[in-house]
């Protein structure tokens, strides 16, 4: 398997459950999940599913032997679009951690 097939899978197989633990965490009863987002201005419920939704659709055309170029436009859109967003909360000196993952243990 070349190179480039390797890394589209394993970013698939890490989107597909990082996505899946966001979506699972919106079962969850914290109040962190109504905290309205410090960039979006929505709930973190919200963004945690629009995240999650996304990340899996990624996945799918990462894992699936389709379009190469397309899966590497896709991984390096939503990376651009993660680092945007972490530079947004540096910027307004967010310091808060997200306690999302601490739900789905709950």
């Amino acid at each position: 398997m070349e190179a480039t097939r390797v890394f589209l899978v394993t970013v698939g197989i890490l989107l597909t459950l990082t996505g899946s633990a966001k979506i699972l965490s919106l079962f969850g009863q914290d109040a962190v999940l109504w905290t309205p987002d410090p960039v979006l201005g929505i709930s973190f419920r919200k963004l945690l599913l629009a995240a999650g939704l996304i990340e899996l659709v990624v996945a799918r055309f990462c894992i699936s032997p389709g379009n190469t170029r397309v899966s590497l436009f896709l991984v390096a859109l939503l990376s651009i679009n993660l680092l945007a967003y972490r530079f947004f909360l540096w910027h307004i000196g967010w310091t808060k951690p997200c306690a999302c993952l601490g739900s789905i243990t709950r």
